[in-house]
């Protein structure tokens, strides 16, 4: 008797599925209608990692032996990773990338036409996407295939996907300090970008001082890092200001979190603070939504002016690291000027694979080059210039985006100076 009610129980199950006129087959091809698919990936936020994806993760198969169907696609957030953002291909085309919550039932809305015993293709073969976008956690997921064409409850089956992103990152500060332009490397044939850590580094700056123009003159530059909370905890990160050498009669002052210090000359405040806290959430950008500004009125004086800049968590002020920026200022005035006044435009600006100098006065030294410097001061391309040029283009394709400065030189002097971006 046990048995014959078994074997009642599994034909009453089988009949039930093949009830369902839609079958999703995994590669090995077994129905998984209403199951659950994980896919597990490891997140390094050091990395500029591309979306995870799956192509073809179930076969999609109209089971019926007569009728056509036009089968579409539906995805039903479950429990979505908060701060991702998902998408998928279906039918004619991939669909742009939602953030988790925007969408919560997103229908393709582009049925693909689908013969008896056959499975559903289109120009856009099934694919499901997951970035991240620096979040960890579980995303659970529900896709739903329905045939526009029957609505009797039968030509419709789901499958879930469960989603497993696993954070691996190893910061070496729970405060980090990255450069906004990441450096890229070649593996596998990929081109990827990493996060760099300037955690201790020197950024250099040259302004050039010209007392026939302003005998006290404002110099602005901007710190392209990124202070980042590296912890899984909340912080309020503050910014100061320490000389540690300084030009004569020179003053200065930051602004951070939107908040300009007020200017002080050299060797009155050795140290100075923003008093601008910042609150980050966990593994968050600090000044994401700010620039972080230096300034330096010179007072008729060139030199060389060196400050460590620290952001502090304020919470715990062990959290915190430091910046050094070296900065230079050539006094034109204080050499030949006749000689090595020449200014120069340089378009188009910001570049892409080819500037052009065009100098005010042909140039006419003995030996002159022309030097690019990233932010860093670290000289990435230089070249000699032909004798009497006064146009000169410039290949700029070798050097990743970002901001540089090209500098004129003349007999080892810098004749002139100008920022330049690469896109």
């Amino acid at each position: 008797m046990r048995k014959k009610v078994l074997f009642i129980i599994s034909l009453f199950s089988i009949s039930a599925l093949s009830a369902q006129n839609i079958h999703l087959l995994d590669a090995s091809g077994t129905i998984v209608n209403g199951d659950t698919i994980t896919f597990t990936h490891y997140l390094d936020t050091l990395i500029s990692q591309s979306a995870f994806h799956h192509d073809q993760f179930v076969t999609v198969v109209n089971a019926t032996t007569t009728d056509t169907m036009d089968i579409d696609l539906a995805r039903q957030e479950i429990d979505p990773i908060p701060g991702s953002a998902d998408f998928y291909c279906w039918g004619s085309e991939c669909k742009l990338a939602k953030v988790a919550g925007s969408f919560p039932y997103w229908q393709a809305l582009d049925p693909v036409y689908t013969e008896p015993q056959d499975s559903a293709g289109g120009l856009a073969p099934l694919s499901i996407y997951i970035d991240p976008r620096g979040n960890d956690g579980v995303s659970l997921l529900k896709f739903i295939f329905e045939d526009q064409n029957d609505r009797t409850g039968n030509n419709i089956a789901s499958v879930f996907v469960r989603w497993v992103i696993i954070d691996t990152t190893v910061y070496s500060n729970p405060l980090m300090l990255f450069s906004k332009i990441p450096r890229k490397f070649v593996t596998f044939g990929d081109t990827i970008s990493r996060e760099v850590s300037v955690i201790g580094d020197t950024i250099n700056f040259r302004s050039i001082l010209n007392n026939d123009v302003s005998q006290t003159p404002l110099f602005e530059e901007e710190i392209l890092i990124n202070v980042f909370n590296a912890t899984n905890n909340a912080m309020q990160i503050d910014m100061s200001r320490e000389e540690i050498t300084t030009i004569p009669r020179s003053g200065d002052y930051f602004s951070w979190n939107g908040t300009t210090t007020p200017e002080t000359k050299a060797g009155t405040s050795p140290q100075a603070a923003a008093n601008s806290v910042v609150a980050v959430a966990p593994r968050w950008v600090a000044n994401k939504s700010f620039p972080i500004k230096l300034f330096l009125k010179s007072d008729s004086v060139g030199g060389t002016a060196i400050y460590k800049y620290t952001f502090t968590d304020t919470n715990d002020p062990n959290n915190k690291s430091s910046v050094f920026v070296k900065w230079t200022v050539d006094n034109i005035t204080s050499i030949n000027e006749a000689q090595y006044k020449n200014e120069f435009s340089l378009y188009p600006n910001p570049a892409a694979d080819l500037t052009t100098i065009s100098l005010e006065k042909p140039l006419v030294f003995k030996q002159q080059e022309l030097e690019i410097y990233n932010i860093l001061g670290e000289e990435v391309q230089s070249e000699q210039i032909v004798l009497g040029s006064q146009i000169i283009n410039v290949d700029v394709s070798a050097l990743t985006p970002g901001v540089y400065f090209v500098n004129i030189i003349g007999d080892g002097n810098r004749v002139a100076s100008k920022k330049m971006i690469v896109k």
